[in-house]
Protein backbone atom coordinates (compact mmCIF):
# COMPACT_ATOMS: atom_id res chain seq x y z
CA UNK A 1 0.00 0.00 0.00
CA UNK A 2 2.50 2.60 1.04
CA UNK A 3 3.99 1.16 -2.00
CA UNK A 4 1.06 2.67 -4.28
CA UNK A 5 1.19 5.78 -2.81
CA UNK A 6 4.77 6.48 -3.12
CA UNK A 7 4.25 5.52 -7.14
CA UNK A 8 1.19 8.34 -7.15
CA UNK A 9 3.28 10.93 -5.45
CA UNK A 10 6.08 10.58 -8.17
CA UNK A 11 3.32 10.29 -10.75
CA UNK A 12 2.05 13.41 -9.40
CA UNK A 13 5.23 15.36 -9.44
CA UNK A 14 6.42 14.68 -12.49
CA UNK A 15 3.18 15.71 -14.21
CA UNK A 16 4.03 19.28 -12.21
CA UNK A 17 7.15 19.00 -13.17
CA UNK A 18 5.89 18.96 -17.45
CA UNK A 19 3.56 21.32 -16.57
CA UNK A 20 5.61 23.75 -15.39
CA UNK A 21 8.49 23.08 -18.24
CA UNK A 22 5.36 23.43 -20.64
CA UNK A 23 4.29 26.51 -19.23
CA UNK A 24 7.54 28.25 -19.43
CA UNK A 25 8.32 27.03 -22.85
CA UNK A 26 4.78 28.46 -23.95
CA UNK A 27 5.52 31.87 -22.61
CA UNK A 28 8.93 31.96 -23.61
CA UNK A 29 7.31 31.55 -27.24
CA UNK A 30 4.84 34.24 -27.19
CA UNK A 31 7.18 36.75 -26.17
CA UNK A 32 9.74 35.56 -29.19
CA UNK A 33 6.77 35.74 -31.85
CA UNK A 34 5.24 39.03 -30.50
CA UNK A 35 8.79 40.35 -30.25
CA UNK A 36 9.25 38.74 -34.05
CA UNK A 37 6.23 40.87 -34.84
CA UNK A 38 7.01 44.02 -34.02
CA UNK A 39 10.39 43.70 -35.03
CA UNK A 40 8.71 43.18 -38.72
CA UNK A 41 6.55 45.94 -38.38
CA UNK A 42 9.23 48.75 -37.84
CA UNK A 43 10.85 47.11 -40.87
CA UNK A 44 7.47 47.73 -42.77
CA UNK A 45 7.40 51.13 -41.47
CA UNK A 46 10.54 51.97 -42.52
CA UNK A 47 9.42 50.94 -46.03
CA UNK A 48 6.38 52.96 -45.99
CA UNK A 49 8.15 55.80 -44.99
CA UNK A 50 10.69 55.86 -47.31
CA UNK A 51 8.18 55.52 -50.02
CA UNK A 52 6.53 58.74 -49.04
CA UNK A 53 9.42 60.84 -49.09
CA UNK A 54 10.40 59.20 -52.45
CA UNK A 55 6.58 60.15 -53.71
CA UNK A 56 6.89 63.56 -52.09
CA UNK A 57 10.06 64.26 -53.81
CA UNK A 58 9.27 62.92 -57.59
CA UNK A 59 5.84 65.28 -57.18
CA UNK A 60 8.00 68.25 -56.58
CA UNK A 61 9.92 67.29 -59.68
CA UNK A 62 6.88 67.27 -61.76
CA UNK A 63 5.22 70.33 -60.61
CA UNK A 64 8.96 72.48 -61.18
CA UNK A 65 8.80 71.01 -64.06
CA UNK A 66 5.35 71.95 -65.13
CA UNK A 67 5.91 75.59 -63.93
CA UNK A 68 9.05 76.02 -66.19
CA UNK A 69 6.94 74.67 -69.06
CA UNK A 70 4.60 77.40 -68.64
CA UNK A 71 6.74 80.06 -68.36
CA UNK A 72 8.83 78.52 -71.76
CA UNK A 73 5.18 79.02 -73.59
CA UNK A 74 4.36 82.48 -72.07
CA UNK A 75 7.95 83.20 -73.11
CA UNK A 76 7.07 82.05 -76.93
CA UNK A 77 3.45 84.01 -76.70
CA UNK A 78 5.45 87.05 -75.54
CA UNK A 79 7.52 87.03 -78.76
CA UNK A 80 4.60 87.05 -81.06
CA UNK A 81 5.97 85.85 -83.91
CA UNK A 82 4.22 86.16 -87.49
CA UNK A 83 2.83 83.63 -89.36
CA UNK A 84 4.64 82.55 -92.54
CA UNK A 85 3.42 84.02 -95.30
CA UNK A 86 2.07 80.30 -96.45
CA UNK A 87 -0.17 80.09 -93.72
CA UNK A 88 -1.75 83.55 -94.62
CA UNK A 89 -5.20 83.65 -96.01
CA UNK A 90 -5.80 85.85 -98.48
CA UNK A 91 -9.20 86.86 -99.14
CA UNK A 92 -10.59 86.54 -102.51
CA UNK A 93 -12.28 88.79 -105.37
CA UNK A 94 -15.39 88.38 -104.73
CA UNK A 95 -16.43 91.94 -106.82
CA UNK A 96 -15.13 93.51 -109.73
CA UNK A 97 -16.04 97.23 -109.76
CA UNK A 98 -15.43 97.01 -113.52
CA UNK A 99 -17.36 93.78 -114.36
CA UNK A 100 -20.66 95.43 -115.52
CA UNK A 101 -18.65 97.62 -118.45
CA UNK A 102 -16.35 94.84 -119.08
CA UNK A 103 -19.23 92.56 -119.77
CA UNK A 104 -21.24 95.33 -121.86
CA UNK A 105 -18.17 95.31 -124.16
CA UNK A 106 -18.23 91.96 -124.40
CA UNK A 107 -21.48 91.63 -125.50
CA UNK A 108 -21.17 94.78 -127.87
CA UNK A 109 -18.38 92.72 -129.82
CA UNK A 110 -18.48 89.17 -129.13
CA UNK A 111 -21.73 88.14 -131.43
CA UNK A 112 -21.09 85.06 -133.04
CA UNK A 113 -23.22 82.35 -135.06
CA UNK A 114 -23.15 79.79 -132.10
CA UNK A 115 -24.77 77.30 -134.85
CA UNK A 116 -22.08 78.24 -137.30
CA UNK A 117 -19.74 77.98 -135.20
CA UNK A 118 -20.95 73.91 -134.11
CA UNK A 119 -21.38 73.17 -137.73
CA UNK A 120 -17.62 74.39 -138.26
CA UNK A 121 -16.51 72.18 -135.20
CA UNK A 122 -18.46 69.18 -136.91
CA UNK A 123 -16.70 70.18 -140.16
CA UNK A 124 -13.23 69.89 -138.35
CA UNK A 125 -13.98 66.89 -136.06
CA UNK A 126 -11.60 63.80 -137.65
CA UNK A 127 -13.18 60.60 -139.16
CA UNK A 128 -14.07 58.80 -136.36
CA UNK A 129 -14.24 55.08 -136.32
CA UNK A 130 -18.63 55.34 -135.30
CA UNK A 131 -19.37 51.70 -135.79
CA UNK A 132 -16.27 50.52 -133.82
CA UNK A 133 -17.24 53.00 -130.76
CA UNK A 134 -20.57 51.54 -130.70
CA UNK A 135 -19.36 47.83 -131.00
CA UNK A 136 -17.04 48.78 -127.59
CA UNK A 137 -19.84 50.90 -126.27
CA UNK A 138 -22.03 47.21 -126.21
CA UNK A 139 -19.04 45.84 -124.78
CA UNK A 140 -19.02 48.17 -122.05
CA UNK A 141 -22.29 47.68 -121.44
CA UNK A 142 -21.91 43.87 -121.21
CA UNK A 143 -18.75 43.11 -119.32
CA UNK A 144 -18.59 44.45 -116.10
CA UNK A 145 -15.46 45.67 -113.97
CA UNK A 146 -16.13 43.13 -111.57
CA UNK A 147 -16.72 39.99 -114.35
CA UNK A 148 -13.17 41.35 -115.92
CA UNK A 149 -11.27 41.21 -112.62
CA UNK A 150 -12.87 37.73 -112.32
CA UNK A 151 -11.76 36.68 -115.76
CA UNK A 152 -8.19 38.02 -115.31
CA UNK A 153 -7.96 35.34 -112.51
CA UNK A 154 -7.74 32.87 -115.29
CA UNK A 155 -4.61 32.53 -117.86
CA UNK A 156 -4.34 34.58 -120.62
CA UNK A 157 -5.47 32.29 -123.25
CA UNK A 158 -8.58 31.58 -121.55
CA UNK A 159 -9.79 34.77 -121.05
CA UNK A 160 -9.37 35.59 -124.82
CA UNK A 161 -10.88 32.36 -125.46
CA UNK A 162 -13.92 33.10 -123.22
CA UNK A 163 -14.23 36.50 -124.26
CA UNK A 164 -14.48 35.24 -128.17
CA UNK A 165 -17.30 33.11 -127.81
CA UNK A 166 -18.84 35.66 -125.94
CA UNK A 167 -18.54 38.54 -128.56
CA UNK A 168 -19.73 39.21 -132.00
CA UNK A 169 -17.65 39.80 -135.06
CA UNK A 170 -17.00 43.34 -134.86
CA UNK A 171 -16.55 43.16 -131.06
CA UNK A 172 -14.06 40.29 -132.03
CA UNK A 173 -12.43 42.81 -134.23
CA UNK A 174 -11.73 44.99 -131.20
CA UNK A 175 -10.60 42.49 -129.26
CA UNK A 176 -7.61 41.62 -131.23
CA UNK A 177 -7.05 44.91 -131.74
CA UNK A 178 -6.09 45.79 -128.37
CA UNK A 179 -4.46 42.55 -128.70
CA UNK A 180 -1.53 43.81 -130.67
CA UNK A 181 -1.12 46.91 -128.04
CA UNK A 182 0.15 44.34 -125.34
CA UNK A 183 1.98 41.31 -124.78
CA UNK A 184 0.02 39.90 -122.03
CA UNK A 185 -3.97 39.86 -121.85
CA UNK A 186 -5.99 40.94 -119.21
CA UNK A 187 -9.55 41.74 -119.20
CA UNK A 188 -9.70 44.84 -116.83
CA UNK A 189 -7.11 46.39 -119.06
CA UNK A 190 -8.85 45.57 -121.71
CA UNK A 191 -12.23 47.04 -119.89
CA UNK A 192 -9.85 49.95 -119.39
CA UNK A 193 -8.66 50.24 -123.18
CA UNK A 194 -12.50 50.31 -124.52
CA UNK A 195 -13.30 53.38 -122.43
CA UNK A 196 -10.38 55.40 -123.92
CA UNK A 197 -11.55 54.14 -127.37
CA UNK A 198 -14.90 55.26 -127.60
CA UNK A 199 -13.90 58.65 -125.61
CA UNK A 200 -11.69 59.16 -128.65
CA UNK A 201 -13.84 57.79 -131.47
CA UNK A 202 -17.65 57.89 -130.47
CA UNK A 203 -19.94 60.01 -132.70
CA UNK A 204 -21.16 61.71 -129.23
CA UNK A 205 -20.86 65.52 -129.65
CA UNK A 206 -21.62 67.67 -126.60
CA UNK A 207 -22.38 71.19 -127.09
CA UNK A 208 -21.87 73.44 -124.05
CA UNK A 209 -23.70 76.88 -122.98
CA UNK A 210 -24.53 78.96 -120.83
CA UNK A 211 -28.18 79.57 -122.14
CA UNK A 212 -31.09 76.87 -120.21
CA UNK A 213 -33.14 78.19 -123.46
CA UNK A 214 -30.91 77.25 -126.26
CA UNK A 215 -30.49 74.07 -127.78
CA UNK A 216 -28.55 72.52 -130.44
CA UNK A 217 -29.84 68.86 -130.97
CA UNK A 218 -31.47 70.26 -133.65
CA UNK A 219 -28.54 70.54 -136.04
CA UNK A 220 -27.41 66.65 -135.54
CA UNK A 221 -28.63 63.50 -134.43
CA UNK A 222 -25.46 63.13 -132.55
CA UNK A 223 -25.51 66.30 -131.03
CA UNK A 224 -26.95 66.69 -127.30
CA UNK A 225 -26.76 70.64 -125.80
CA UNK A 226 -25.69 70.70 -121.53
CA UNK A 227 -25.71 73.68 -119.69
CA UNK A 228 -22.22 75.60 -117.87
CA UNK A 229 -22.65 78.46 -115.57
CA UNK A 230 -18.42 78.67 -116.04
CA UNK A 231 -19.53 79.83 -119.38
CA UNK A 232 -20.36 83.85 -119.79
CA UNK A 233 -20.58 83.89 -123.66
CA UNK A 234 -20.21 81.81 -126.49
CA UNK A 235 -20.11 77.88 -126.25
CA UNK A 236 -17.91 75.21 -126.81
CA UNK A 237 -17.72 71.90 -128.80
CA UNK A 238 -16.56 68.27 -127.34
CA UNK A 239 -16.49 65.06 -128.89
CA UNK A 240 -13.63 62.77 -129.83
CA UNK A 241 -11.44 63.81 -126.80
CA UNK A 242 -10.80 67.23 -129.07
CA UNK A 243 -12.72 70.52 -127.41
CA UNK A 244 -13.73 73.74 -129.69
CA UNK A 245 -13.73 76.54 -127.90
CA UNK A 246 -15.94 79.65 -128.89
CA UNK A 247 -16.47 81.12 -125.58
CA UNK A 248 -15.45 83.59 -122.50
CA UNK A 249 -15.36 82.37 -118.94
CA UNK A 250 -16.66 84.38 -116.12
CA UNK A 251 -13.02 83.97 -114.48
CA UNK A 252 -11.65 85.69 -117.54
CA UNK A 253 -13.65 88.67 -117.03
CA UNK A 254 -13.40 88.99 -113.59
CA UNK A 255 -9.69 88.18 -113.53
Amino acid sequence: MEFFIAVIVVLVAMNAFFFLIVRGITVRLGKFAQMNVLRQAGVFDNLIRRKQEQLTTLNAQIAASQESQLMVNDADRALDKPAPDYLEIHQGPYASDYFASAYQIIRDNFQRDEAACVQESLAKMPTGNGDSARAAHSILSELTLDSAYELSTLSSQVQLDILEEMFKPEQVQLLRTYQDTTDEFQSYQFLFWLKDYVFLNADQVTVCTASEDKSFDYLDERITTLRDDSICEGIYVLSKGRKFDYSIRNREIIG
